[in-house]
């Protein structure tokens, strides 16, 4: 199968420098902590697990690299992962539920973006330029 061999290559391909390496927990832990002040100042509820993984990220943003990139790795084949089906998937939702039903409506009421029926009442299919086109797009002055 080739996506399986596609992702493969792309994780494999995976050479991330130490300062990409040591930023992953630091975000996580802005992450966590920005999710746990939400909970504690919008809702009045304190989610202490919240502000344990973000103290617990921070501080292994400061461990040696070697030990946070079999950590890192694993995050990356899992986004990698994921980003090649949700690419996929919006690309599908874009087309089958936005722009199948816009042509679908624009062909119920005879709107036509392509003249593809031969007409044999035309002397020609050649369209005029407007006033104003400028030929060369480098000479616009």
């Amino acid at each position: 199968m080739s996506w399986i061999k596609n992702i493969t290559e792309e994780v494999n391909n995976l050479k991330p420098d130490n300062k990409a390496t040591r930023k992953f927990p630091l975000i996580f832990g802005i992450i966590f902590l920005s999710i746990f002040l939400y909970f504690q100042f919008a809702t009045g509820r304190s989610y202490t697990l919240l502000l344990f993984l973000a103290i617990l990220s921070g501080l292994a943003g400061f461990l040696p690299v070697k030990t946070i990139y079999p950590v890192y790795k694993i995050w990356m084949t899992i986004a990698v992962f994921l980003s090649y089906f949700m690419s996929r998937f919006i690309l599908i939702v874009l087309f089958y539920f936005i722009i199948t039903p816009i042509g679908l409506f624009l062909r119920l009421f005879g709107k036509e973006f392509l003249e593809l029926r031969f007409d044999k009442e035309k002397k020609s299919y050649w369209n005029k330029r407007e006033e104003g086109y400028v030929s060369d797009p480098e000479k616009q002055y």
